[in-house]
């Protein structure tokens, strides 16, 4: 009994001992977290300060440069020397609070339903340009299987894609670069489900070994051996680029070799949507309209599936005077034109993709019925239309320019009289 005692005495001991250790390294671990979270937040203030204190100057800076280019000329080369000097410096600075940034913190996404197509556009007019600078060719390609709106952070999503395309425009002269877009192989588009979206950039530049291209994406990395005294980069740009597609979910491949140019694809799961769930600023490109139409008088249908769409054009053109028809589908614009008493519309603007009877059907049966009547198509696939004989009368882009709308509509309701009940073409 004596040594079941002593062994009993011992092993309480030996408890009572792990869990004062085990106390004190759970108040060390948590002295350490504090410490680490002071420690973030004095780096994420600091860098904050760092950010403004380098920004004021800049900004003041290239104000000055332009005030001075304009009282010169916009030809006076010292002038125009500084504002580009400090627009890059400029660059470089929000290249690396973003990368020291992602390096300390999470910032949250915030997707939104927005319009792949129109978003894309966007993104492809602007690589046009700079592409163009180094006297490349630019193309852009846009799968039609794609879903007209996806839920993304379109700021992140533009703000990758834009480094990829700057930094094929750097390194490549006189070549081609393009912008695809397009669905994994084998994925079938139905449903709701994540999509898995591929975006390549591809560019005929010099290319580089394939074991630089596994360095590419660290940070301060810049391609030894394809340097471009002209556009000298810092490898910022795509440090940030592939923090952001692990972010959404996604990954980046790199295929190049020397002499063989680069192709890089960006795949990332995007989430189909509807215009119904779209902000209605969304829906419009926020160009101001113009001075508003003299409606009174006219009738106009609206043919859209989106709820959204036709509230939003409705309490527009009403205010304006027109008499409105709604049509929520092509089978019912359809049905109303096979009526003989059906007054005839003075334009009729139609979407592309709708449940059932598309555009294209709402378009033949005009033409059929109404010859004169315009027809404007709404789209945000735009791609689907080809540029010419396409039979719409005009085709609008969404989101939707409501300064393009009014010039559209006034456009060609003044080549149109003003129609009759009852009267068939």
């Amino acid at each position: 009994m004596t040594a079941q005692h002593a062994l009993l005495q011992a092993t309480q001991a030996r408890q009572l001992h792990l869990e004062k250790e085990l106390e004190l390294r759970n108040q060390a671990l948590l002295q350490a977290t504090i410490a680490a979270a002071e420690a973030t937040r004095a780096r994420l203030e600091l860098l904050t300060r760092m950010g403004h204190d380098l920004r004021a100057p800049l900004t003041a800076i290239m104000g000055y440069a332009d005030l001075v280019a304009h009282r010169e000329g916009r030809c006076f080369t010292p002038a125009s020397g500084v504002e580009r000097s400090a627009r890059k410096m400029l660059a470089l600075i929000d290249g690396f609070m973003d990368c020291a940034r992602g390096s300390v913190l999470t910032e949250p996404l915030k997707p939104q339903p927005v319009y792949l197509h129109a978003f894309l556009a966007n993104v492809a007019a602007r690589a046009a340009t700079a592409a163009k600078k180094n006297g490349n060719r630019f193309d852009c390609r846009v799968a039609t299987a794609l879903p007209d709106v996806v839920v993304v952070d379109a700021r992140r999503l533009r703000q990758v894609l834009a480094h990829l395309l700057a930094n094929a425009a750097r390194f490549t002269s006189g070549g081609q670069i393009e912008l695809l877009a397009d669905l994994l192989p084998s994925t079938n588009a139905s449903g709701d489900r994540l999509l898995p979206v591929v975006f390549t950039v591809r560019d005929t530049g010099p290319g580089m070994p394939q074991d630089q291209a596994d360095t590419l994406f660290d940070p301060w990395q810049r391609l030894a051996a394809v340097p471009n005294p002209a556009n000298p980069g810092h490898g910022l740009g795509l440090v940030v680029t592939y923090q952001w597609v692990l972010r959404m979910d996604g990954h980046i491949e790199v295929l190049t070799a020397p002499g063989q140019g680069t192709t890089v694809r960006v795949i990332v799961p995007l989430k189909p949507s509807s215009e119904q769930a779209m902000p209605v600023a969304h829906l419009t490109s926020g160009e101001d309209a113009d001075q508003p139409l003299q409606g009174a008088g006219r009738l106009l249908w609206i043919v859209d599936d989106s709820a959204a769409i036709r509230s939003l054009l409705g309490n527009r053109l009403e205010f304006q005077g027109f008499t409105l028809l709604c049509l929520p589908c092509g089978q019912d614009a359809v049905s109303r034109m096979a009526q003989p008493a059906e007054q005839v519309p003075d334009l009729i603007l139609t979407d592309l993709k709708m449940p059932g009877v598309d555009g294209w059907a709402v378009l033949a049966c005009a033409r059929a019925t109404w010859p004169d009547v315009p027809v404007v198509l709404m789209t945000s696939a735009p791609e689907l239309v080809p540029g010419d004989g396409h039979g719409f009368s005009a085709v609008l882009v969404k989101p939707l320019s409501m300064a393009l709308l009014q010039r559209t509509l006034a456009r060609l309701l003044d080549r149109v009289p003003r129609p009759t009940v009852g009267a068939k073409a």
